[in-house]
Order: structure tokens, then C-alpha cells, then sequence
């Protein structure tokens, strides 16, 4: 039998989120407040590509895409990829096609995690499996000697298992679903603007409608009395 996630026992947002975060009691505070109607929240799609899955041992991010977007509406998009500093493997590279050539003038992640961490700062961060992408951005952090501004996690891939209930939850087949297919997806431009869009589709399932950002996160507990 698979091993269960921590997330999938959760029965509290707080539980729910320190699986997601992957280390329990890294933030004292975030922001934004779980107050505040999710129509104020500031979002941050997020997604990342990698050399391999394992950031502890060795993996590093070689692209990263955030688009983040304001309550009124304006919205600042960071797409670059990033030189690693060690090789790529080559089932990485089929997965993502990037190699040698693209990252030949790329900077570092270090280069950029000013601009990074101004980019999550106060917002919601979303992705489809988010808790991988930041991870790896955490990790990144703190190799070059920052750490991640506290933030709230907002998971499509847990949002599609509860109100979905496919059979498979990736974002291709969760996509393909609610019509928002045809993407390149595994490049994460492509990742980010297909999780806005399913997210958009999402919301419209949720019952009763999430009218702050505690009802929107709470959203995801699997095991919540009454799902």
C-alpha cells in the first residue's frame, strides 16, 4: 500500500499547511490575513522546473515562473531560466527540453531571489502540487542566504481532488476537464497560466462560495466534516 502524504490526514488548515510547507513552524507570521476577502488577496502563481526531484540532495531549480497578481487586477510576470550550477540529467531534459544551450547565459538563482522574494512577499502562493515548487525556492533561499517571506499555500492539485473527484489529478487531465487543455505544459510559463485558469474553474465549484481567504484555503482539507 502507498505510503500516505501528511496532507492527506489533515483535518485544519494549520495541519493542512504545514504538510504543504513541508517544515512545521518555519513562519511565525504570514501574511496575507486569513481575515481578508479572498476578493483583496493578493496571488502568486508559481512554478518551477528542475534537474530532478530531491532539492536536498542536490537538485536544483533551471527555470522559474511567477505571475503575480493584484486584487485590482494588474498583474507582474518573472519567467527566466536560471543556470544551476551542475549539470542536467537527461530524463530532466526530456521533461523540460531545457539544456546546456538555453542555460549558457543564464544567471543564477542567487541573482535573482530579491526580485523572487518581492514577488511572494503578501501574496497567496498557487500552484498544482505547489508544495514541490517551494521546496525547491525555499532551498534555493538559503543557499544563497535569505529565507522565504511567510505566506499562506493555496494547492490546485488538492482543490481538484475534492471538488473534482477524477480519477487522475494531474494538471494536464484536471485541465482537459474544465476545458483549459491545449498547453505546453512542463514549461512553467505554460504550468502558471493553465493554473490560473483551472483555479478560475475551481473557485466556481466550491460550496459555499469562499468569501475570505481562510473559507479559499480551507477548501483544500481533504477530510473536512461535510466534504
Amino acid at each position: 500500500m502507498p505510503q500516505r502524504r501528511r496532507w492527506e490526514s489533515a483535518r485544519t488548515l494549520e495541519e493542512l499547511q504545514d504538510a504543504l510547507l513541508e517544515e512545521p513552524g518555519l513562519f511565525t507570521e504570514r501574511t496575507p490575513s486569513l481575515s481578508a476577502p479572498w476578493s483583496e488577496v493578493t496571488l502568486a502563481f508559481v512554478d518551477v522546473e528542475t534537474t530532478g526531484l530531491r532539492p536536498e540532495e542536490g537538485d536544483r531549480i533551471v527555470e522559474i515562473a511567477i505571475e503575480r497578481v493584484e486584487p485590482d487586477g494588474g498583474t507582474r510576470r518573472f519567467v527566466e531560466i536560471v543556470d544551476p550550477l551542475r549539470s542536467i540529467p537527461e530524463e530532466a531534459r526530456r521533461i523540460h527540453a531545457i539544456g546546456p544551450a538555453q542555460i549558457r547565459r543564464a544567471r543564477p538563482f542567487a541573482a535573482a531571489a530579491d526580485e523572487i522574494a518581492r514577488l511572494l512577499r503578501g501574496s497567496v502562493w498557487i500552484g498544482h502540487n505547489v508544495a514541490f515548487d517551494i521546496r525547491f525556492i525555499r532551498i534555493e533561499m538559503r543557499r544563497c542566504g535569505r529565507e522565504l517571506p511567510g505566506g499562506w499555500i493555496l494547492d490546485t492539485y488538492l482543490l481538484a481532488r475534492r471538488w473534482c473527484r477524477l480519477p487522475h489529478s494531474s494538471l494536464a487531465a484536471v485541465a482537459e476537464h474544465l476545458g483549459h487543455g491545449g498547453r505546453n505544459l512542463h514549461q512553467a510559463l505554460d504550468d502558471i497560466l493553465t493554473t490560473r485558469a483551472v483555479l478560475a474553474s475551481l473557485i466556481r465549484m466550491i460550496t459555499p462560495a469562499p468569501r475570505t481567504l481562510h473559507d479559499m484555503l480551507s477548501a483544500m482539507i481533504p477530510n473536512k466534516e461535510g466534504s
